[in-house]
């Protein structure tokens, strides 16, 4: 979970059984109480057969730009949220130099 705007919180993933590809906008007032909460269901992945949000998920937002990233460390990979959806950045598997 992050804040991804002033009045807006994004919670991604979980698990009911298996991992989930959903997350979810928690939109509040000026009050601090929550006005909505909505939930969107993530197109698969780009990662082959892989579920978006499948693992221990670090998220990070940028509340100025409302944009966000997070890591899938199951499959080492990094995705960034442009305010609209989720998109596939780059692998992040370090790679030793010997």
């Amino acid at each position: 979970m992050t804040q991804l705007s002033p009045n807006e919180i994004v919670i991604v993933g979980g698990f009911n059984g298996k991992f989930l590809s959903d997350y979810y906008l928690l939109q509040f007032n000026d009050q601090g109480a929550a006005v909505s909460v909505t939930k969107q269901e993530n197109e698969r992945s780009m990662i082959q057969g892989a579920t978006l949000f499948p693992f221990q998920v670090p998220t990070i937002g940028d509340i100025k730009n409302r944009q966000a990233y997070t890591v899938d460390w199951q499959n080492m990979s990094l995705f960034f949220y442009n305010g609209q959806k989720w998109t596939y950045n780059k692998h992040v598997k370090h790679q030793a130099n010997f």
